[in-house]
Parts: structure tokens; sequence; C-alpha cells
């Protein structure tokens, strides 16, 4: 699903927050995204593989623990402007909301 949303098409009220609300649905939605991401980067897409470790990271309910383990999995992440900043956010206040 997250393929299928044009990376420009994330944000409040676009396809790409209608299917982020979707996935809250998903009581293992988090393991499945580190699928996902595991999958996209192997397939050298780092930007959807980032939105996916976003997802990943918004979904869960220790961002901080979370932002841990994928910088540490995937350390290439970090190599990504947008990751960068969302990985500021999270050491900042703990708390990431795309919305």
């Amino acid at each position: 699903m997250i393929r299928a949303v044009d990376p420009e098409d994330w944000g409040r009220g676009t396809l790409g927050q209608c299917v982020d609300v979707l996935l809250y649905e998903d009581a293992n939605l988090v393991s499945k995204l580190h699928i996902a991401i595991d999958l996209m980067l192997e397939d050298f897409d780092m930007t959807q593989g980032v939105r996916a470790a976003t997802l990943a990271l918004t979904h869960s309910p220790d961002q901080r623990h979370e932002l841990s383990f994928l910088v540490k999995k995937h350390p290439t992440l970090m190599d990504d402007e947008w990751f960068q900043e969302v990985f500021a956010a999270v050491n900042e206040s703990g708390d990431l909301s795309l919305y």
C-alpha cells in the first residue's frame, strides 16, 4: 500500500493520510513495516523505505527505542535528508506526528 501512494502525496488530507489511518487498524503493523523496510531497501527504493521507516516510528509506542532499532538495522536511512530530520525530531521530543 505504501508504494501505491506517490511520495509527494503524504500529508494532512491526502491519500497518504488515508492509508496511514487504515494502517492503525493492524495491531502488528510495526513488525510488518519492518519487513516492508527490508524489502524496499533491498530494492534500493530509499524513498519508500524511508516512508515505511517513518510510519514505523509514528505507529510505535516507544519512538526513541524504535528509532534506535531502525538506525542500527538500517544505517543507510541516515543518508536520507528527510530521515535525518525525522531522527532529530524524535530525539528532541520523543514523539513524532506526521499530521
